[in-house]
């Protein structure tokens, strides 16, 4: 619990956890006060924003994973489930609230008083709390095509699958698995990222990041990018050829895959290798 408390306080201070104004979720069952370690209560929060192509949906967690996949219909559907462990686990619950491009969803952590439950408050995680919490909210959302994506979460891995639009995704401590059209961006400090890009024209260049963790990049046939790297301990690899733009390794490069064209895509680790695939058509 200690690291958690410190990934969030870094979190908190870098503005990881988002804001706007709220409108509650809807749950399943009602959670219950849990202070013993020994068993645990779990309820589900259920969200359903209308969203269509061109709006944004935001997620913010602080601990558990999210999981996001391509809806079969137009409707958005957002289920967070949530396992109390230990302490009173009505401090701690998810909220939606719609924004001017959209919706966003997050977790919040409440005073005693509960004056601060929305995605703009502090989260009273350190405001008057004598016990301790131990409270996972996994989220499950499914969305519909075109509309686009942003994710932050703190101690929680992330996947994303089929995603359409250029999505932006940060985790403090946990891996990122990513499979859609090139993304703005993915982010973590302690975790793997894990990357399948589908598209191979780019109106945007394109930055992963890895603090402590592998880079590993699968990129579509017929891509035509610049490509840089940058590692402190770990090697470079491509497993297709690449036309160098100066040295090639053993812990940076710079080259050019196609004809080039005018984006870039960017990878960075500090304890990690990287590794470059060419996937199929």
């Amino acid at each position: 619990m200690m690291r958690t408390h410190l990934l969030l306080a870094a979190a908190l201070a870098t503005g990881l956890v988002p804001a706007a104004s709220a409108q509650r979720g809807r749950r399943a069952t009602t959670p219950q006060r849990n202070t013993a370690e020994s068993s645990a209560t779990s309820s589900d929060y259920r969200f359903s924003p209308a969203l269509h192509a061109g709006q944004r949906l935001d997620l913010s967690n602080i601990d558990g994973k999210i999981t996001i996949t391509q809806a079969r219909g137009a409707s958005t559907e957002i289920v967070v489930h949530k396992t109390v462990r230990r302490g009173n686990g009505d401090l701690v619950k998810a909220v939606m609230e719609e924004t001017s491009a959209g919706a966003r969803v997050c977790t919040v952590y409440l005073n005693r008083n509960g004056d601060n439950d929305g995605c703009d408050g502090h989260h009273g995680w350190n405001n008057d709390r004598s016990e301790p919490l131990d409270v996972d909210m996994t989220f499950e959302v499914r969305i519909p095509p075109g509309v686009e994506l942003g994710v932050r979460t703190v101690d929680g891995s992330v996947e994303a699958r089929g995603i359409d639009t250029p999505a932006s995704i940060h985790t403090v401590d946990g891996d990122i698995t990513f499979d859609g059209v090139a993304p703005d961006g993915l982010n973590t400090v302690d975790g793997r990222i894990s990357a399948t890009i589908t598209n191979a024209r780019w109106d945007h260049d394109v930055t992963m990041r890895s603090v402590d963790g592998d880079v590993d990049v699968t990129l579509p046939a017929g891509l035509s990018i610049a490509i840089s790297g940058e590692t402190v301990d770990g090697d470079v690899h491509a497993d297709f050829p690449v036309t160098l733009v100066g040295k090639w390794g053993p812990r940076s490069f710079r080259a050019t895959v196609g004809d080039g064209g005018s984006r870039e895509l960017q990878v960075h680790t500090v304890d990690g290798a990287i590794r470059l695939h060419r996937g199929g058509t």
